[in-house]
């Protein structure tokens, strides 16, 4: 009914996920989309029609082209799972099955999948397709992650469920409190709202195979959710492979959410319905589970401000705001028990408690919604925003970390103004790179505006962590870079044999700067000229990719990696013309 929509919808638009995730756009962007996707998705298996998986393969696309990949890739796994349930139990639901049809059989539900995988894909594909080839060598990202960070890092800590009782509890996971540090902030909030959440479990009363697989799949989203403390994130990882390359286990959550909503509204429609025949039983059970949540709430709200060093009086609006949705919720219940009114007025006050709830639920959480302290890099990124892609004019110049004025530690607030930056944030990380990154002794020779070099000497190399070892050692001996060169197939290697180096290192001699003319500079394309004494070679501290070709006056040459993460070419005595 159109008041249990505006209900859940107050709920979903005020939870944990949004208000946690404030910062985090792709992620937001995601989410978003996960409920459009169902919608078609699951018309499609109530009508046994194509053309609603097309449609959801098309937002599923979309989702993909500005949202974050782990919600992506679990997209799949629940509308996998919800196909599931809805070729099993379709036929034991209770209020679905308005649309006509028979049930999905499993050669449709599987083909419907299929078709919206085919769509979604050829959408998404220029990024994804690109991230698999182009980043192999660039980044180990493309190989996937460990089993133990992607089970332990920014999991959902088991004291921290309690953030479904009150939206403020997951500030306290801020400094100066940290209750949860193995877990960011933004990641440790699953409020949604307290009528989503009893009349949740309250659907869950009414005889339904459905909706009892409904709780299944929020039960094991959650499981998952909790990273380590439970093996199912695990198995997850080892029997679906996709999930390798991601991590966030806390991410598995907002599913959880998205099928309380799911359940919320089935309980609205039950109300709807049978308030008449069965009011009575429906509104005692109502208060029943309002009451053991409403208790079940205080005790976990109070316990994790006991843990906080805090009291009621320190945290008062917050404190307010628990008394008033959680109370209301059981006195409201109690009163339609007892036929205080009728169901018309029972609607109002819901509707009007789901409003205060979100309301002030988006004003305690202020604090990951916006900050003014952004506001002068804000500023400072508008004046000096600078839409030209060619870095021509600025030369070589590159520094370690961004401009004070944007902040100094790694971000990527430079891009706006165009400003090379060897450090920012980014999620393609590179054991090579960030030696180089956080070690001066390495880093001083890749920044500034002299950061081309010749050598008349190159040694070779695998790109292994002994080899950079004895290449690290070399260069602070000297106090000046060393040029060692890997080949492409070395680079693009998923695993290279240990190597010790051979002594290599021992003959290593020290490069000399390059003077160069700089000719173009721009995201795809970087040409000048070099007039050399010798033959050798130029060591470029741009980095390597598989996909970058380059010429020495016209001629086709390897541009070959050099120094880990970097590139050389090869040039001869006099004037060389170089384009990457």
């Amino acid at each position: 009914p159109l008041w249990g929509g505006v209900l859940v919808s107050l709920g979903f638009m005020s939870c944990g996920f949004y208000t946690g995730h404030g910062e985090h756009t792709s992620i937001v962007y995601s989410l978003s989309f996960v409920p459009w996707i169902l919608w078609r998705f699951d018309v499609s298996l109530l009508r046994g029609s194509y053309w609603g998986s097309a449609e959801a393969g098309l937002l599923w696309g979309l989702s993909a082209l500005g949202g974050y990949p782990q919600l992506v890739i679990l997209d799949v796994l629940f509308l996998a799972a919800w196909a599931l349930g809805r070729l099993y139990f379709k036929r034991y639901d209770d209020g679905t099955n308005t649309m006509g049809g028979r049930p999905p059989g499993a050669v449709f539900a599987l083909l419907s999948l299929v078709l919206l995988g085919v769509v979604g894909t050829a959408i998404l594909s220029p990024s994804y397709y690109g991230f698999l080839r182009e980043t192999r060598g660039f980044t180990y990202r493309v190989n996937g992650i460990s089993r133990h960070w992607a089970i332990t890092s920014n999991e959902l800590p088991p004291q921290s469920l309690s953030t479904l009782f009150s939206p403020y509890l997951y500030l306290l996971n801020l400094p100066p409190f940290r209750i949860w540090p193995q877990t960011d902030v933004a990641m440790s909030n699953i409020y949604l709202g307290v009528l989503p959440v009893i009349l949740g479990i309250l659907a869950l009363l009414k005889r339904s195979f459905w909706r009892i697989w409904l709780g299944l799949i929020a039960v094991f989203f959650l499981c998952c959710s909790v990273g380590e403390y439970l093996p199912v994130r695990g198995w997850v990882y080892d029997f679906v492979p996709v999930t390798r390359y991601f991590r966030n286990p806390s991410l598995f959550a907002p599913y959880s959410a998205i099928v309380l909503c799911v359940l919320a509204a089935y309980a609205t429609q039950d109300i709807q319905e049978n308030w008449s025949s069965c009011a009575h039983n429906t509104c005692r059970s109502f208060f029943l589970i309002a009451l053991v949540m409403t208790s079940i709430a205080t005790f976990c709200y109070m316990h994790v401000l006991h843990r906080a060093g805090l009291t009621v009086c320190r945290a008062q609006y917050p404190s307010l705001h628990l008394g008033i949705t959680w109370l209301s919720a059981v006195l409201i219940s109690l009163l339609a028990w007892r036929h205080a009114f009728g169901r018309q007025v029972l609607c109002g006050l819901l509707v009007a408690l789901a409003v205060f709830d979100a309301s002030s639920t988006l004003y305690i959480s202020r604090p990951t919604l916006f900050s003014p302290s952004t506001v002068s890099w804000w500023r400072t990124m508008s004046v000096r925003h600078k839409s030209n892609l060619d870095f021509t004019s600025a030369g070589l110049q590159r520094d370690l970390h961004p401009p004070e004025a944007l902040g100094t530690y790694p971000n990527n607030r430079n891009v706006v103004e165009k400003l090379p930056v060897f450090l920012n944030d980014t999620a393609l990380v590179n054991k090579f790179f960030e030696l180089f990154a956080y070690d001066p002794g390495l880093s001083k020779f890749v920044t500034g505006s002299q950061r081309i070099w010749f050598s008349e000497h190159a040694s070779w190399a695998p790109p292994t962590k002994e080899a950079f070892a004895e290449f690290a050692d070399a260069v602070k001996q000297l106090d000046a870079p060393v040029l060692v060169l890997h080949t492409r197939e070395q680079m693009l290697s998923n695993s290279l044999p240990p190597n010790a180096g051979g002594g290599w290192a021992n003959e290593a001699k020290a490069m000399q700067p390059a003077d160069v003319d700089l000719i173009s500079y721009r995201p795809d394309t970087m040409s000048f000229v070099y007039h050399a004494t010798t033959d050798g070679w130029l060591l470029v501290t741009d980095r390597w990719a598989r996909s970058w070709t380059a010429t020495v006056n016209g001629k086709a040459c390897q541009d070959l990696a050099a120094d880990f993460v970097f590139r050389a070419v090869p040039v001869s005595r006099g004037s060389n013309t170089v384009v990457f």
